[in-house]
């Protein structure tokens, strides 16, 4: 079946529409797993350090 003639603006348009969905997508899921981490530590109180970047938890001996 034919396509229509797109132009280049066009073009740029629909690849910026996907990439800001993409984007999304990605802060969509970090901001889960952000959570997710957070949620299961929340019992431990003051025994747990968090990194600012989530790379590492120390837990502390009670």
């Amino acid at each position: 079946m034919p396509r229509r003639d797109v132009t280049t603006d066009e073009v740029m348009r629909q690849m910026d529409v996907r990439h800001r969905k993409r984007q999304s997508s990605i802060d969509s899921a970090q901001r889960t797993k952000e959570n997710q981490s957070v949620s299961l530590l929340d019992g431990l109180g003051d025994k747990v350090e968090v990194s600012s970047s989530y790379n590492f938890i120390t837990i502390y001996p009670f």
